[in-house]
């Protein structure tokens, strides 16, 4: 039987076994994170794995904080290796981002602030749907399929089942679901276009 330990330690194992591959496809070139998306999940993930953590989540966070720190990297790397087309709406939708964490530092209430956290991730996603609508090929989908299976053993380790510990998991989870979906959609299009 797999103990709430295992399975937050599982998490963990994922993490590092879905960086991996990203990073060597950011350093071969085959793919581009959106700088701005991945500087805004590290913010969120970080602290929605804050706000777990403080309300006893137990393993069920360490999913997440190591989530947090594979952003941290992803996001250093795009610095250099990844999207260099930020639009106007990119802008924007960062500035939005940013202007909320100051409202998520007011608040002493871990719930207000996961439901902040959460919306803020949500924006983050505006940049890498844009690009990934544009060039779908240039998105490697596996991380967000392995980014799922670690919502979904962060939600199973959990140890206190409350909003405030399974919100941003079940959020992010479709997000990241629409996002595989419409990579597939948009490069079985293209490849009909041909």
């Amino acid at each position: 039987m797999l103990t709430k330990e295992w399975l937050g330690a599982l998490s963990v194992i994922i993490v590092v076994l879905a960086t991996v591959p990203y990073v060597r496809q950011m350093l071969a070139g085959t793919i581009k994170p959106h700088l701005f998306t991945w500087i805004i999940w590290t913010l969120t993930t970080c602290i929605a794995a804050a706000a777990r953590s403080s309300e006893q989540a137990g393993p069920g966070a360490w999913g997440q904080w190591a989530g947090g720190i594979s952003c941290l990297i992803v996001a250093l790397l795009a610095w250099r290796l990844g999207e260099k087309q930020i639009t106007r709406s990119d802008q924007i939708a960062f500035a939005i981002a940013l202007l909320a964490i100051p409202v998520w530092q007011l608040t002493e209430n871990a719930l207000a602030a996961v439901v902040i956290v959460t919306g803020i991730d949500l924006i983050g996603y505006y940049p890498t749907f844009r690009k990934s609508w544009l060039r779908p090929h240039e998105e490697a989908i596996f991380n967000y399929l392995a980014a799922n299976v670690i919502h979904v053993l962060s939600l199973l380790a959990t140890e206190r089942y409350a909003l405030v510990n399974v919100l941003f998991q079940v959020a992010v989870f479709t997000a990241n679901s629409l996002l595989i979906f419409m990579v597939l959609w948009r490069r079985a299009q293209l490849a009909k276009a041909v």
